[in-house]
């Protein structure tokens, strides 16, 4: 399903996303997106998969992480759109994310690849989590 947030577009849909959890007070997100992202020409299929990407590294930062604060930047580099997702929480041990029972780090992988993307993830214990996602745009 679409959710109906991205028929006004992805970025109006990301900044709903981070105003209803600034809205729940226990963290806050600022969002980011440079100028030069809006004249991007995005597939419907990849608007829908860098918003599911985004909707679950947040929901991992708030219920893993304890994070008070994160931050979204998108901006442009050469030929690629560029999304970087940085909080202040727990951190944790990068060795352990290919045993989690989880699914959501094996989605937010599978969007990354099937958009022919490139994804970095730097943590660090008590300092924090830092995801960067590069993707042809």
């Amino acid at each position: 399903l679409i959710p109906e947030a991205l028929n006004f577009g992805l970025f109006a849909a990301l900044e709903d996303i981070c105003q209803k959890i600034n809205e729940a007070g226990i963290t806050q997100v600022a969002l980011k997106v440079a100028d030069e992202i809006n004249g991007l020409r995005l597939t419907q299929q990849n608007k829908l998969s860098i918003y599911r990407i985004v909707q679950e590294v947040l929901n991992n930062m708030i219920k893993h992480a304890n994070a008070s604060h994160i931050s979204i930047d998108m901006t442009k580099a050469d030929d690629n759109m560029l999304i970087s997702i940085k909080d202040d929480g727990d951190g944790f041990d990068l060795s352990k994310i290919n045993d989690s029972k989880g699914i959501g780090w094996k989605n937010i992988s599978a969007r990354v690849h099937l958009m022919d993307g490139d994804m970095n993830i730097k943590s660090e214990k008590l300092i924090g989590t830092q995801i960067e996602i590069s993707i042809p745009a």
